[in-house]
């Protein structure tokens, strides 16, 4: 059902990060979704490729598969609601031994006055026997370290973008 609301609230999060970026949250958005913005800013990617849902769009069913050498980031999205929240449903296929759970994250884009927004990344792992609870400390240290490289690396990407387009808007008379 289409108003169905699938998203990780704080107090469900195995792992939250709060991210103020320069920029107003239809462009966050953007650079969350399209894979080559996303390789800009995810260097430890090899590879990302977007797949259409079944009625051939971005939106609930959307793909994303992030090819990271040693394992494959499947990213399904469960919930689409542009420039509020998107929420995915990951799995990992790895090439080797370890097994790691499903998880099911959020991205929340709130707005910060008109340039800029702050994006809440909520984590949960999907798996919660008690095997997985044992994981998920270690698992939530390791997204917490990617996922602060990868905002820190955003923010800089998102400032110099910025910068161009204000020096292509002035260029131009906008």
């Amino acid at each position: 059902h289409r108003d169905a609301r699938i998203f990780v609230e704080r107090s469900e999060a195995d792992l939250e990060l709060v991210t103020p970026l320069p920029v107003p949250r239809a462009v966050a958005w953007e650079y969350h979704i399209n894979p080559r913005k996303r390789l800009r800013w995810q260097p430890d990617a090899r590879g990302i490729e977007a797949r259409p849902n079944a009625a051939g769009r971005a939106g609930v069913g959307w793909e994303s598969h992030c090819d990271h050498g040693a394992y494959t980031l499947v990213q399904r999205a469960v919930d689409w609601r542009p420039f509020d929240y998107l929420t995915l449903e990951s799995s990992l296929i790895v090439r080797g031994p370890v097994k790691l759970p499903r998880i099911r994250t959020t991205f929340e884009f709130a707005e910060d006055g008109p340039t800029r927004c702050v994006v809440s990344t909520r984590v949960q792992a999907r798996e919660r026997g008690f095997f997985d609870r044992m994981k998920i400390p270690l698992a939530a240290a390791v997204f917490r370290r990617q996922f602060r490289a990868h905002y820190k690396i955003l923010a800089q990407v998102l400032a110099e973008d910025s910068a161009e387009w204000r020096e292509k808007s002035e260029a131009t008379g906008a």
